[in-house]
């Protein structure tokens, strides 16, 4: 393969997230601008959502995480063909991997970075760094129900058909593995587009992507997305309805505390977690792809 082969390649492989990011701002942009239009006319009363659907338009009292929950679902339904034509034109392999082995390693894991990313939430909240609130906070509060179904359900679907489901696999056609674990994990991390969730976002890229190339079974990897955010998300709410009062408590010590039960630990656990997923066998090739595809690197899938 001639390096503009490869760059040709390269370019198929990044050029999904640039489509899902699009797909993601217009849409977001055209329902944002269709709810506002209703919101500031009075002129005819179908236009005050609230008072035409009734207990139904309290989810439009989310309107940010209702309309990225569409915007998720639109991609989705972009995305969904082009994995599952994918996946016809991928080899066929096969693991000796214990699925509740590698689930009780995957959990080390993602319990390390959710702790990891308890310990970002407190400091942001402590040092009042808006650059991660803003992002992170509308995410967990508001109507739990939208919440949930996009953190939990729409987010991690169309994220793992997008990075783990084509982009992985459009990567293997071109370079090494561990090339293509780490690659997918920084582009997974920078398109949060915010420095503190793109440090844990990066690091479970790094997790999916190894779970995935043990297994080649995407939706090992969707279970386990939302899992991690099912996790994180529960947390939030507990937090929000049984807070405890802390006043009493310096930031200098609360911060002391949470570097030592949550960021040390969390570390401790997720390296821990990750060089244990990266010793599992990897999928072994079974059999080429019927229509000529096949990982250029397929003789050296250990990572």
């Amino acid at each position: 393969m001639t390096s503009k082969e490869k760059a040709y390649q390269i370019w198929c492989a990044i050029n999904p997230i640039l489509i899902q990011v699009f797909i993601m701002n217009v849409s977001y942009g055209v329902f944002f601008g269709i709810y506002a239009a209703y919101t500031v006319t009075d002129a005819l009363p179908l236009f005050n959502l609230e008072r035409s659907l009734g207990r139904v338009g309290l989810l439009l009292l989310d309107p940010d995480l209702l309309f990225f929950l569409i915007s998720n679902i639109i991609c989705t339904v972009y995305f969904l063909p082009i994995w599952i034509a994918t996946k016809k034109s991928n080899p066929v392999y096969h693991n000796t991997n214990s699925i509740a082995k590698t689930a009780i390693i995957v959990a080390l894991s993602f319990i390390g970075l959710n702790l990891l990313q308890a310990h970002i939430h407190i400091v942001s909240r402590l040092g009042n760094i808006l650059a991660y609130q803003e992002v992170s906070e509308p995410n967990y509060s508001g109507n739990p129900v939208v919440s949930f179904l996009y953190l939990v359900l729409a987010a991690p679907i169309v994220e793992e058909i997008c990075y783990r489901g084509i982009v992985t696999n459009r990567l293997l056609m071109c370079t090494k593995p561990w090339v293509t674990v780490f690659i997918q994990a920084i582009l997974f991390g920078f398109m949060h587009l915010n420095y503190f969730q793109g440090i844990v976002a990066f690091f479970s890229g790094l997790c999916l992507g190894l779970l995935y190339l043990r297994f080649r079974k995407l939706l090992l990897c969707v279970v386990g997305h939302s899992a991690f955010n099912f996790l994180y998300f529960y947390v939030r709410v507990l937090h929000q309805s049984n807070s405890a009062d802390i006043s009493e408590y310096t930031p200098e010590m609360i911060t002391q505390v949470s570097f030592w039960y949550m960021f040390v630990p969390g570390v401790i656990l997720c390296v821990i977690g990750m060089l244990l997923l990266s010793k599992q066998p990897a999928a072994v090739l079974v059999e080429a792809s019927p229509v000529g595809h096949q990982d250029s690197y397929a003789h050296e899938l250990p990572v």
